[in-house]
């Protein structure tokens, strides 16, 4: 590890079963690495990163779930409970559905009901039926 702020000296760190040297940049990094790295990590499985060009994309969503993060850690420091995918899945159907309404529960097969079937189409009484067999979809021939 290069650092420009700490001199090339060990310390001397006690284990349970011997004592080991460490670099003196290591040591101060692991006390003081804070919650940046701890926030990195909890955030991994759930990033959103999207090959792109535009920097700013990638830049922008990482900004948002960081602070959906944090307001998962405000969140949980008040004795609420749950999962952070929990807490995202609640987020995201309060900002789709504001005001408590439901998503709509119209069934997928009624929304197709023949609408998106083809038929035959079949002669009328002035015309013959067609030579070849003709499908027709919603009415359009």
């Amino acid at each position: 590890m290069l650092s420009s702020i700490h001199a090339d000296t060990t310390v001397q760190i006690e284990r349970a079963t011997s004592v080991i040297e460490k670099p003196l940049s290591l040591h101060d990094y692991n006390l003081h690495m804070g919650g940046v790295d701890f926030n990195d990590h909890m955030l991994a499985p759930y990033l959103l990163s999207r090959r792109t060009r535009r920097w700013y994309k990638k830049v922008s969503v990482y900004l948002i779930q960081l602070a959906i993060y944090n307001s998962f850690v405000l969140y949980s420091k008040a004795g609420r409970t749950g999962s952070f995918l929990k807490f995202q899945e609640e987020i995201i159907e309060n900002l789709l559905y504001p005001g408590g309404s439901v998503a709509p529960t119209t069934s997928v097969v009624s929304r197709l009901h023949e609408r998106h079937f083809p038929s035959v189409v079949t002669g009328t009484s002035t015309q013959p039926p067609p030579q070849k067999d003709v499908v027709s979809v919603a009415g359009v021939e």
